[in-house]
């Protein structure tokens, strides 16, 4: 089995430039606990959680006022090829700390 053929293609996206209460307001709508943040050219550039939104909170951040892109700005993005068998997926997880893994 590929990971394409058990992962989750239906997922949100939003511009960068958005606040991080936008993003808030988006993902119940969806259903999804993270959106997808593509560049002008809708290239990946990072995924925002629900996670990221809880931290910034615990953080004090304010969600009116700050961009996706601040949010962002710290991550390291890890992604994985679409073909990749689920073990590797599981290897890339690991490794890399993160819970969440676009393709």
């Amino acid at each position: 089995m590929k990971l394409n053929e058990a992962m989750s293609s239906d997922t949100g996206t939003i511009p960068a430039e958005k606040t991080v209460v936008h993003a808030a307001h988006m993902m119940p709508g969806l259903n999804r606990g993270r959106l997808i943040v593509p560049d002008d050219e809708h290239d990946l550039t990072g995924v925002l959680t629900d996670q990221d939104i809880t931290m910034h909170l615990a953080d004090g951040g304010n969600p009116a006022s700050h961009l996706i892109s601040q949010l962002l700005f710290e991550q390291r993005l890890v992604t994985i090829q679409a073909d990749a068998p689920p073990v590797q997926a599981l290897m890339t997880l690991t490794i890399s700390g993160t819970r969440r893994l676009p393709l």
